[in-house]
């Protein structure tokens, strides 16, 4: 993630060519999206297999807010710097919305699977067409034309929260225990860094673009100055 979005911002400010647009980098993008989301449905399942239905509940009510609320302040921010690509439901906003429904579609269970397959469908539908209205943009109906930053509606991508969730049943018993053996790295100190890293994901999804923003603008002035 924090590549591409550094390879964004060199192609933003045009120090890199137009390979950048291949549709190649463009998937390399919704993969590392995806991991993202089957990580959140996984992280649900397990995170409800400690806690009893009421405290799940409001911890996810409090995580989605904060969530969705840091989407709704980089709308605001994309409103005012990129107007015409402004982000009004990017993948912050889905996994806030996701977190706050989580006590709903966790019961799901078995059923998740056929859900998931409704929303894919639902999603590759809705993109082969343009609709004359934006109040619906959330559930995938977009108008015709739009054009976003980032854009990651309830259909499709709500069903890869779903699938992780499926997954964690799959891989996960009760009370977190593994279905399958795994070899104990958390100790090798070469990993710690990875392991910082996936404890503050918010923070460095937060951050690090506006850094690197800065950074990259900053060299753009520089080399544009220079030659």
């Amino acid at each position: 993630m924090v590549g591409y979005h550094f390879l964004f911002n060199l192609y933003w400010f045009n120090l890199i060519g137009e390979w950048f647009t291949h549709p190649l980098i463009s998937f390399m993008a919704r993969c590392v999206a995806g991991t993202f989301l089957l990580l959140v449905g996984v992280s649900v399942h397990l995170s409800s297999q400690f806690l009893s239905p009421e405290e799940f509940a409001a911890k996810n009510t409090r995580r989605g807010a904060v969530i969705l609320g840091l989407g709704l302040i980089l709308t605001a921010i994309s409103w005012l710097a990129f107007p015409s690509q402004t982000i009004w439901f990017g993948i912050l906003h889905l996994i806030g919305v996701s977190l706050l429904l989580s006590p709903w579609w966790l019961k799901l269970k078995g059923y998740s699977i056929p859900v998931t397959l409704v929303l894919f469908g639902g999603g590759a539908w809705l993109m082969t067409r343009s609709w004359n209205f934006s109040w619906l943009l959330p559930f995938g109906f977009m108008p015709e034309a739009f054009q976003s930053l980032d854009y990651f509606p309830l259909l499709p991508w709500l069903g890869l929260v779903l699938l992780g969730s499926a997954l964690g049943r799959y891989l996960y018993l009760e009370a977190g225990r593994r279905r399958f053996e795994l070899p104990d790295f958390g100790s090798n100190p070469s990993l710690k860094v990875l392991q910082m890293i996936g404890r503050n994901s918010l923070a460095i999804y937060v951050l690090h673009q506006p850094i690197l923003w800065l950074v990259v603008w900053m060299f753009a002035a520089v080399k544009g100055w220079l030659f």
